[in-house]
């Protein structure tokens, strides 16, 4: 049996060009409930636990505040935020590290939606656009009810 069938995940749609996001409902063989997948077929090829989440309007923050600003209450909570959001998504980057092949592949697929390597690293736009992707994408039907195969 296939893990989305036995974790029970939650689709959440086609994220590129057939890679689907996914989420464990129940413990599975692999996926704990909450986790997160990334399916092409049957078995996600990445699983992960911590939400992913947008970096918002955190970098124009930032940006707004200039060294006369440093100490203030407005400096130190954007820049904590700053900060903290970007350990979660380097954290989350860590569950990226797979053989050339994959990886080239999933940011090859990530370029086709936006992606631009020359800004910033595929771990930190991922992480922003998978928690945008969340936010705007409700799960649809149980992933076990998706056909998978390659069209």
């Amino acid at each position: 049996m296939c893990e989305q069938c036995c974790a029970k995940t939650e689709d959440y749609g086609e994220i590129f060009p057939g890679w689907y996001l996914v989420r464990a409902t129940v413990n599975g063989m692999e996926m704990l409930t909450g986790q997160w997948g990334l399916v092409r077929t049957n078995d996600p090829e990445f699983i992960w636990t911590d939400d992913p989440t947008p970096i918002g309007d955190l970098n124009e923050r930032c940006d707004k505040l200039g060294d006369e600003d440093e100490g203030t209450p407005e400096y130190d909570e954007a820049f904590d935020a700053w900060f903290a959001w970007m350990n979660k998504a380097k954290d989350f980057g860590k569950f990226f590290q797979v053989d050339p092949d994959m990886g080239w592949r999933l940011v090859e697929e990530g370029r086709k939606v936006g992606y631009e390597p020359s800004a910033k690293p595929f771990y930190e736009w991922f992480y922003d656009y998978l928690g945008v992707w969340i936010q705007n994408h409700a799960p649809s039907k149980p992933s076990s009810q998706r056909d998978f195969r390659p069209k």
